[in-house]
């Protein structure tokens, strides 16, 4: 049903072209082979995003770690970094092998989030300061998460919709 809600989003007059643009491209992604992190680490950071942003059906589609690790294979990430850590690809990878160190694939979820907890208050036997890792990792995700049209049309968000003359709703 969202699909359909979206594929109508696209193709009716309530977007401007560039917003067309990239909401496809949101739509149409898909995971490719891992370029910045390895399938093991992939595999850690999918769990992670699930426990810290739980999508329910729409994790089927909306693929965070996917994205993540492709922005980080692409880019110089988002534009800023704490003093005390590594570049984006360094310090995510650095942070997922720690965290599979404490067989973190193989806990269930409570032991799942028992070791996010840790890592969010701050531990002194990682690579990289964990809280910040953490903090990094949970705003990078919720990002990804809700810059996905079918995220936001789940929430019942149509900001998206910027054509000149699309009456405001609120």
């Amino acid at each position: 049903m969202l699909r359909a809600q979206a594929d109508a989003l696209l193709a009716s007059d309530r977007l401007t072209a560039p917003t067309r643009a990239a909401l496809s491209a949101r739509l149409a992604w898909r995971r490719s082979s891992p370029r910045a992190l390895t399938a093991r680490q992939l595999a850690v950071l999918d769990a992670v995003a699930w426990r810290l942003v739980p999508l329910g059906p729409l994790e089927e589609v909306v693929d965070l770690a996917g994205r993540l690790e492709a922005d980080v294979a692409d880019g110089p990430g988002d534009g800023w970094r704490y003093a005390a850590m590594p570049v984006d690809g360094i310090a995510l990878a650095a942070g997922l092998d720690r965290l599979e160190a404490d067989t973190f694939l193989d806990g269930d979820d409570a032991e799942r989030d028992r070791l996010l907890e840790v890592a969010r208050t701050g531990v002194a036997d990682w690579p990289v300061p964990s809280d910040l890792w953490f903090e990094e990792v949970l705003a990078r995700l919720v990002q990804l998460a809700y810059a996905h049209p079918l995220v936001q049309l789940s929430i019942g968000y149509d900001g998206m919709s910027d054509a000149a003359g699309f009456p405001a709703h609120g």
